[in-house]
């Protein structure tokens, strides 16, 4: 998984390729929301492309910085896409 491409490339940069639930679990999970407000992240369509820092420890995958390439910020309840 995650932990795995993080671990194998930890100076590297990598493009993961997937869909938009995928997407949408990764940036709630890089904007610190859980449960109910992290299935309420928007505006993350299929095809949209997002970067995220990933950093490997101990406790799992932290992520952070997430960026919508198209410059829009994803929130929750974003009635877009």
């Amino acid at each position: 998984g995650l932990r795995r491409v993080v671990t194998e490339h930890p100076e590297g940069v990598v493009v993961v390729v997937s869909h938009g639930a995928a997407i949408r679990t990764l940036a709630a999970e890089a904007l610190g929301f859980r449960g109910r407000a992290a299935a309420r992240v928007r505006g993350l369509a299929n095809g949209g492309i997002v970067s995220v820092t990933a950093q490997a420890d101990a406790a799992g995958v932290l992520l952070s910085d997430l960026q919508r390439w198209d410059g829009r910020a994803p929130e929750c309840n974003d009635p877009n896409q």
